[in-house]
């Protein structure tokens, strides 16, 4: 087979596998982004490349992701090992420069069928205040001074997005898009309130579907 045969097939099975991940709805609301391969996608929660892969096939665009679960790390690495656009980062975003625990779901660090549920927030009710690691976390400040200009930024990091938020609005004014998935918790009340508190901020200051978009 020729190698450029092979490179159609290789995408071919790609985008077929799109129409059988439980995901595909939500991965093709991505395509209204209306980027092009010079733009920048920020990809903070990576977990398994599913957004990631679907926005280098659809796009061309640069790709950064930031994933801190060992599992998905390992995954993400093999998965875009070939492709020079795409750059990985074991860390998770947070509002600081530090060390800190990724609480994850009960099962092990190496199931990565559970990955999706770790966060930083002990009290999320899906995963075991007693079953984490220790990971790198990095101030997202730090991410958006590496840019004069952000097309997008995608971000579902599992209710550690309230910690974020803050930092986002004082850089609105150079990033595009913010794509974003906002938790409630029915049994942290804390959670619901933060969450309760910044849908409504979102809306009060019209940016809905303007600058922010729910990630669902």
């Amino acid at each position: 087979m020729r190698f450029k045969d092979k490179l159609f097939f290789n995408y071919f099975f790609r985008i077929l596998n799109y129409y059988y991940n439980p995901y595909f709805k939500k991965l093709n609301e991505l395509k209204k982004l209306k980027l092009n391969s010079n733009s920048i996608f920020i990809d903070i929660g990576g977990n398994r490349g599913f957004v990631s892969n679907y926005i280098i096939d659809y796009f061309d665009c640069f790709i950064d992701i930031y994933e801190p679960h060992p599992a998905c790390l390992k995954l993400l690495k093999k998965k875009f090992k070939k492709n020079l656009k795409v750059k990985i980062f074991d860390f998770a975003v947070s509002d600081i420069d530090s060390t800190s625990k990724l609480y994850l779901s009960p099962h092990s660090e190496n199931e990565i069928d559970f990955s999706a549920a770790s966060s930083l927030e002990k009290k999320k009710s899906n995963i075991s205040e007693h079953h984490y690691v220790y990971i790198k976390t990095i101030n997202l400040e730090k991410i958006l001074n590496k840019y004069k200009f952000i097309d997008v930024i995608k971000i579902d990091i599992e209710q550690h997005e309230y910690k974020i938020l803050p930092i986002l609005y004082k850089y609105l004014d150079k990033i595009d898009k913010i794509v974003i998935e906002l938790h409630d918790d029915a049994k942290n009340v804390e959670i619901n309130n933060q969450y309760l508190y910044w849908k409504n901020k979102i809306a009060e200051d019209k940016l809905w579907n303007k600058k922010f978009f729910d990630w669902l």
